[in-house]
């Protein structure tokens, strides 16, 4: 180590140490500092901010995580004629989590002050942030919509939340990804490339299933084809993402708070 370099867990002066040794005050591994090198160049305010909205969004997957557990139940009590109790009562806790998300989102998406003068006007940031917000929204809406006015309205919010959720959430997972790379870790990295496939999926499903309903309502379906099945798997990969998801935001939260308490020791 050729520069100066605190060590992230007592702030001991790394220089002259090798990269793959231990910090000779605490023990803790060189290269944990190592990856986190890139994030004390940004604000330390934006650091603090990003790691509390990591904190929201971790509830409001697990208000997620939740209902579609109970959905998953749900639809594997109907695919063998069970009765089950009704999912109604999950529905204040999905609008809990949503509500959550709105904040969440916000703060995931929000600019760094040191970098945002050089961002593209349709950065990926950018589009996250209106694309997913505006699905939140648009859902919202929906919900409440869907009890006094036609039905041709409600379909046309539920195509045009579809859409916003899969641009928002395609590039939320672009934004996303070149904030991870701030804390370089292939382990991390490929975990959270299966999460994003995995929820890739599910709104490419959901929202195939839900075009081809309004383009072709009298499509005949074969006859082994059972809904319940389908949902039930959906819900299911929701539930794994969604404790998944859980897992490495608070490993990244983690790390976001070690960066944000030594970039505000170092800023002046």
């Amino acid at each position: 180590m050729d520069a100066d370099l605190p060590c992230v867990q007592c702030g001991y002066n790394l220089r002259t140490q090798l990269p793959d040794g231990d910090c000779p005050e605490c023990g803790r591994l060189i290269d944990d500092t190592l990856r986190l090198a890139q994030l004390f160049t940004r604000d330390p305010r934006w650091l603090s901010r990003m790691a509390r909205s990591m904190s929201w969004t971790i509830v409001s997957l697990s208000c997620l995580a939740l209902a579609t557990g109970v959905g998953t139940g749900y639809m594997i009590a109907l695919l063998f004629n069970r009765s089950m109790i009704s999912l109604m009562w999950s529905a204040p806790i999905l609008i809990t989590g949503l509500i959550i998300a709105l904040v969440a989102f916000w703060g995931l998406t929000s600019p760094d002050s040191l970098v945002v003068h050089r961002e593209r006007r349709l950065s990926t940031r950018r589009i996250a942030r209106a694309g997913l917000l505006g699905g939140i929204g648009i859902l919202f809406t929906n919900m409440v919509s869907a009890q006094v006015t036609s039905t041709s309205l409600t379909n046309l919010l539920g195509i045009l939340f579809y859409a916003a959720l899969t641009v928002g959430s395609i590039a939320l997972l672009w934004y996303g990804a070149s904030i991870a790379r701030l804390v370089p870790n292939t382990g991390i990295a490929r975990q959270a490339k299966c999460v994003g496939a995995g929820y890739g999926l599910v709104f490419a499903t959901l929202a195939t299933v839900f075009l081809l309903e309004q383009v072709l309502p009298q499509l005949a379906m074969p006859a082994f084809w059972n809904p319940f099945v389908l949902f039930a798997l959906l819900y299911a990969v929701m539930t794994i993402c969604s404790v998944w998801s859980i897992g490495l935001l608070i490993w990244f939260r983690r790390r976001f708070r070690e960066a944000a308490r030594l970039a505000a020791q170092r800023s002046p």
